[in-house]
């Protein structure tokens, strides 16, 4: 047998199961309908058409509530993520990144006073590490604290 006859033996298996299911449930609702009083019958049916209408409704203004939010492109605009600020460590204390960091394939970091110093690698070799601290030069660390700090008093950079 080749698989396309297979798929279609398939689907009529499936579809000759359904529908037994369906006549034994059929069968069985009316079986156990004669049996209780007319009562309770009308209020299921009045309970399962109202939540049946009310999945449908709601469904309905979902759907139609993204569509109008798509269609005037407000969609995905408001997050509540809000972006870390990177100005302290959870010791407190000060971050400085040295300029073009994120081009850098390694990075040294280095604790220079109360501040936690971020600086390529490559420029920390060739300056032979505290050299390299001492070249960025006091003022450029302060300048760095500076910024940082908000515009308050930097902290005191100990080279």
């Amino acid at each position: 047998m080749s698989d396309s006859q297979k798929s279609v033996l398939h689907r009529y298996l499936r579809r000759l199961l359904a529908g037994c299911g369906w006549i034994v449930f059929l069968f069985e609702w009316f079986t156990v309908s004669y049996r209780t009083p007319g009562n309770e019958e009308v209020v299921f049916v009045a309970v399962l058409v109202t939540s049946v209408l009310l999945v449908h409704l709601s469904t309905w203004a979902w759907i139609t509530h993204n569509k109008r939010l798509a269609r005037i492109g407000g969609r995905g605009r408001i997050t509540r993520y809000n972006c870390p600020r990177f100005s302290q460590d959870h010791l407190g204390r000060e971050l400085v990144f040295e300029d073009q960091l994120r081009q850098s394939n390694e990075i040294v970091v280095s604790i220079v006073g109360t501040s936690k110093v971020y600086c390529r690698a490559h420029t920390w070799l060739a300056g032979s590490g505290q050299d390299h601290l001492r070249s960025l030069g006091r003022g450029k660390m302060e300048q760095l604290l500076q910024e940082r700090s908000g515009g308050q008093e930097p902290l005191a950079v100990n080279l």
